[in-house]
């Protein structure tokens, strides 16, 4: 048709003709040849067993290892011919096993490019199949060191990785804390959007030259709103709550906090918090239920705070950023503010993925895939959300000044081929044109 085919941001995907594979082509002409497959260790998942008859104390569940199938990248190539290729070492489907480690996956021995430029990676047993202990790049060689630790909630012994030493023996330290608590759901350790009051996650990364980045995590709450009847109107997930910078006897720190207002509606008849707007705004965007919105608030080092904004409706709309407020150091003085609107233009065609995971275990009959399952939210997939406006005031004691920027008329290629530009000095109009090489793919 006439329509070209456009798929996530406007990069091309095609199978190859002669393997199972892709090839992926950016809006910038680069071309990633996928074809790689490599078999990643996930979690272990419990599987009924017929007994044996003769045998009482042949286990009725057994744990055995699942697998996440990647298909790599093999080769890049840019718009010019150079061109980058990466070697990988095969490797042997895996064992069917209980809890013993097996060997898995395509292991990256080489990246080489056109140029004469290589990098090599080098290996060691680690706490689940291998990990990269070395990389020699230029006759250097940059050397990595971990600790292992139990995953519990994917019962996986899991590698952490705790220095890089550089060439010139200085490293670069990592005390990482990012497990555990991710993914909540109401239902799963939750009650209704009842708030999960769990310690805080600490992680530092120190600078070869002394330098160090401290992150602090903690389960936050994020609430939705016109939510469908099969799902949950809250939904928890780590935040970053702090960031600190320290250096020459200076310490910078940055504070995260979360709006945090239950979702919507409350069906649910235990005692948690009915369904909650967003507060604490100096004015409601135009056009938007505060019913519908959440904020992340972010504190400078200076004292300044920025307000961003998001949608939360279970819409085209989700997650879209609505507006920013900026404030003075004293925190409370607004400076400027920017507030967006959208237009939603439906896609042709549908969105949706296949799953060949069983729905049962042992696994009796393999009878091809399953259905074609919809994504959670398909209307953020099966639409363009295009910015119609977008609104500047600045805001200096009374006085107000706003600057209002409209986009229209997108093409093919989500490019906007008109824009107006208006203030209280007068309003501009601009009519774009764009050259779309749809042979090199440079759009």
């Amino acid at each position: 048709g006439g329509e070209p085919q456009r798929l996530a941001d406007n990069w091309r995907v095609s199978c190859l003709e002669d393997r199972y594979g892709f090839s992926v082509t950016s809006p910038e002409g680069v071309t990633y040849i996928l074809d790689v497959m490599a078999l990643v260790p996930a979690s272990y998942v419990a599987v009924e067993q017929e007994g044996q008859m003769h045998n009482p104390d042949y286990p009725s569940t057994v744990l055995m290892q699942s697998y996440t199938l990647n298909v790599q990248v093999s080769r890049i190539e840019d718009r010019f011919g150079n061109w980058v290729e990466f070697t990988y070492e095969s490797a042997t489907m895996p064992v069917h096993t209980y809890t013993s480690s097996v060997t898995y996956g395509e292991k990256l021995l080489r990246i080489e490019a056109n140029d004469g430029r290589e990098i090599e990676f080098f290996y060691e047993s680690g706490g689940q199949g291998s990990r990269i202990s070395h990389i020699v790049a230029d006759g250097k060689t940059w050397n990595y060191d971990y600790t292992v630790e139990f995953d519990a909630r994917e019962q996986l012994d899991k590698d952490i990785l705790t220095d890089v030493i550089r060439p010139d023996g200085k490293r670069w330290e990592f005390d990482l804390n990012f497990a555990d608590y991710g993914g909540y759901q109401a239902g799963d350790g939750q009650n209704d959007c009842q708030v999960l009051n769990l310690p805080a996650k600490d992680s530092t990364l120190t600078h070869p030259n002394g330098a160090v980045f401290s992150l602090r995590q903690q389960l936050k709450q994020f609430g939705i709103s016109e939510k469908p009847r099969s799902g949950s109107r809250c939904f928890s997930s780590m935040a970053v709550t702090q960031k600190t910078l320290s250096f020459n006897n200076e310490q910078l720190t940055w504070q995260y906090s979360y709006s945090q207002n239950a979702g919507s509606p409350k069906e649910s008849t235990l005692s948690t918090s009915p369904a909650q707007a967003l507060s604490g705004l100096p004015f409601t965007p135009s056009g938007y239920d505060l019913m519908d919105l959440r904020s992340t608030t972010v504190e400078a080092p200076d004292g300044s705070k920025t307000v961003h904004v998001f949608n939360r409706s279970h819409t085209a709309l989700d997650s879209k950023p609505v507006a920013t407020y900026w404030y003075d150091t004293n925190g409370t003085t607004l400076l400027r503010s920017k507030v967006l609107h959208y237009d939603v233009v439906a896609k042709s065609g549908s969105v949706g993925f296949q799953s060949c995971k069983p729905d049962v275990y042992p696994v009796l009959l393999i009878d091809g895939c399953g259905r074609i399952q919809q994504f959670g939210n398909a209307d953020m997939h099966e639409t363009h959300q295009y910015l119609a406006t977008q609104t500047v005031r600045t805001h200096d004691g009374g006085a107000v000044s706003t600057y209002t920027t409209h986009y229209d008329d997108y093409n093919d290629y989500g490019k906007p081929l008109r824009v107006h530009e208006q203030s209280a000095q007068g309003s501009r109009y601009t009519r774009t044109t764009y050259q779309h090489d749809t042979q090199l793919w440079v759009l």
